[in-house]
C-alpha cells in the first residue's frame, strides 16, 4: 500500500512540474479558495475542512509555474550564448588560409564574400561554423560562391584586436593556400 501512494505522489509531482499543469492547479486552487461558490455545489464544507491544505498547494504550484516559465523563456538565449561562445573559441585554431579569408572580408568591410567554394579553407570555416554558404538560385560558372559570416562572428572579428591577430597568423605561418 505505501508503494502505491508514493508512486501516485511521484506521478502527480511529474505533472505539476509542467507549466500548463502547475498553472491549472494554481488557478483551480485559487478559484476554490477565493471565489464565493454557490450553495448548491456544497463545497463550502470542503473548503473549510481542506483549505489549510489547498492554501500551501496554491502557493507551491504558483511558484512552480513562475520558475518553469522563467526557465522556459530564459533557456533559448542561454543556449544561444553558450553555442556562440563555443563557436568563437574556434577562432584561436585558425590556419593562415582561414585567417586570410576572414581578414579579406574585414578589409573589404563586407560580411558576405565570394570565394572559391571547393577549397579546404572554405570547408574548414564552414565546419567550424565561422562561415555559412549563401544559397544561390543559379550555379556560378566560375566556381566562386557567396559565403556569409554569421553576425555574432562578424561582430567579434571586426574588433581591432582580432583583426591584428589574423594579420599575425597570416605573417607568421605563411601565405594562404
Amino acid at each position: 500500500m505505501p508503494a502505491d501512494w508514493t508512486a501516485f505522489a511521484q506521478d502527480v509531482l511529474k505533472l505539476a512540474v509542467h507549466p500548463r499543469y502547475s498553472f491549472s492547479i494554481w488557478v483551480a486552487s485559487v478559484f476554490l479558495l477565493a471565489v464565493p461558490l454557490p450553495d448548491f455545489l456544497r463545497l463550502e464544507q470542503f473548503r473549510n475542512d481542506y483549505g489549510h491544505f489547498i492554501g500551501p498547494i496554491c502557493l507551491i504550484t504558483f511558484f512552480l509555474w513562475i520558475v518553469e516559465v522563467v526557465l522556459l523563456v530564459a533557456s533559448e538565449p542561454i543556449r544561444d550564448y553558450l553555442s556562440h561562445k563555443e563557436i568563437l573559441k574556434q577562432i584561436d585554431s585558425l590556419n593562415p588560409g582561414e585567417a586570410d579569408l576572414l581578414l579579406h572580408a574585414i578589409e573589404k568591410k563586407c560580411q558576405t564574400v565570394t570565394w572559391r567554394g571547393n577549397t579546404g579553407v572554405v570547408d574548414s570555416l564552414i565546419s567550424k561554423r565561422l562561415l555559412e554558404r549563401v544559397p544561390v538560385s543559379e550555379p556560378n560558372r566560375f566556381d566562386y560562391d557567396p559565403f556569409t559570416i554569421p553576425r555574432f562572428v562578424w561582430d567579434h572579428i571586426a574588433q581591432n584586436a582580432v583583426t591584428q591577430k589574423f594579420k599575425e597568423i597570416k605573417e607568421t605561418k605563411g601565405k594562404p593556400e
